[in-house]
């Protein structure tokens, strides 16, 4: 069953900075490279910010690329004991400050009927950080665009000491994929056998609340788009 993110039960509001950076063994080719988009050396960070009003929450994404950067803000309402997408925007703005891409997604409108459990799938690796980490697969949908949702699965795999820039971290393990079945009935002995070939999101929390987002390793969006890693900034 296709079950809504619950709210987190802890203070989450948060001011966060990640180094973003392609990432060294890509998964697959992918036509727009992630090293064509980021400049790690220019020393400009992404910023993550979470907010809370009144019960609802707030997320706000700016990642630098090379030659401008990328805006995303999320809101979401809580209902009862899970949370809804209400409202995205993302804006791509250039280097002189002109906005090139922009994008507004009115979620609780019902002219284009999405599923009751859809989020956008660049927001994931920090709603799942209000989640339980008791290693059941749950799954969602991930949406990319209006033309594009897909059901994905997601598991924590316990503890472990991850190696960051400042150094070693205890962190939790969690691994995001793509359900193939979603597309393509292929049953569940074909299903295991193409479970190695599916592109793969690792996201590290930190083990005690807020969980924070310690590391994401994967695609920055759906399978083929460029992959990266964000890794939390001291």
């Amino acid at each position: 069953m296709h079950r809504r993110i619950s709210p987190p039960s802890f203070e989450v509001a948060s001011e966060r900075s990640y180094r973003l950076s392609p990432r060294g063994r890509k998964s697959f080719h992918t036509v727009l490279e992630a090293g064509d988009m980021l400049d790690p050396s220019s020393g400009r960070r992404s910023r993550v910010r979470i907010s809370r009003s009144h019960g609802d929450l707030g997320l706000c994404f700016e990642h630098p690329i090379k030659a401008g950067s990328i805006r995303e803000q999320l809101q979401l309402k809580v209902e009862g004991n899970a949370l809804r997408c209400d409202h995205l925007e993302r804006s791509v703005i250039n280097d002189a400050g002109r906005r090139v891409r922009y994008e507004e997604i009115v979620f609780g409108d019902t002219t284009v009927p999405l599923p009751a459990a859809v989020y956008p799938e660049v927001a994931l690796p920090f709603l799942l950080s209000w989640q339980p980490f008791d290693g059941r697969t749950r799954d969602l949908y991930a949406w990319i665009n209006d033309r594009f949702v897909a059901r994905v699965e997601y598991q924590t795999r316990g503890e472990t000491t991850l190696q960051l820039a400042s150094g070693p971290r205890r962190a939790i393990a969690m691994l995001m994929y793509p359900d193939l079945n979603d597309w393509v009935r292929l049953g569940k002995v074909l299903t295991r056998l193409a479970r190695p070939l599916v592109p793969k999101y690792r996201i590290w929390f930190s083990p005690t609340a807020p969980f924070e987002v310690l590391r994401f390793e994967g695609p920055y969006g759906p399978p083929g788009a460029p992959e990266v890693v964000m890794e939390l900034d001291g």
